[in-house]
């Protein structure tokens, strides 16, 4: 049943996001499906904790499964620890967490920075995790006017493997849960493939 609801996770966020690129396929049942938590009105603010338990109570009445997926990663992670995460444990939900910038944050990856992060980040969430995700649309090469950088494959997969080993070890058993396709069909699975 976990890995339906990653799916669906998945799909509703590809759909959501790609403005009418979903593929026809069989809806599944709200209560299957988990949702994205943006950062964008959450970082920042005084208001973190409170705006995360509104957005979580909305999920929640919504009848929604109560999983988010939200970025979790070296930049904004110390915040959601401190902020979001005792929020996520308190309305009883779990995270999908986006562990790292990925290749979307200029200079580029950086496994040893990102290694640092996972160290330090997933002992703290491992009760909640329901998956984590190394990045985020790792093949973008747009993104609300930004030109971004798409992560190289082959760099791609030696930067993977190198993370992989320390997030097996600290949160056994949790999915590492990969195929960003939203935002555009074509270039993702192209690029996947």
């Amino acid at each position: 049943m976990k890995r339906a609801t990653f799916l669906a996770i998945v799909l509703f966020l590809t759909g959501c996001a790609s403005g009418g690129g979903h593929p026809p396929g069989t809806a599944v049942p709200m209560s299957s499906v988990g949702m994205n938590l943006g950062l964008g009105d959450l970082v920042n603010r005084p208001d973190m904790a409170a705006r995360a338990r509104a957005y979580l109570r909305e999920i929640i009445a919504g009848g929604y499964t109560c999983q988010v997926r939200m970025v979790f990663d070296r930049y904004w992670g110390p915040q959601v620890l401190e902020h979001v995460v005792p929020v996520i444990r308190d309305e009883k939900c779990q995270l999908l967490a986006i562990l790292t910038p990925g290749n979307q944050v200029k200079p580029g990856y950086d496994a040893a920075l990102d290694l640092a992060w996972i160290e330090q980040a997933l002992p703290q969430v491992r009760d909640i995790l329901i998956g984590v995700q190394l990045a985020n649309e790792q093949w973008q090469s747009k993104i609300d006017g930004n030109k971004l950088t798409p992560f190289p494959p082959a760099e791609y997969v030696q930067w993977h493997n190198a993370l992989t080993p320390s997030i097996r070890r600290l949160a056994p058993g949790v999915p590492i849960v990969e195929g960003d396709i939203d935002g555009g069909w074509k270039e993702a699975m192209a690029w996947w493939e």
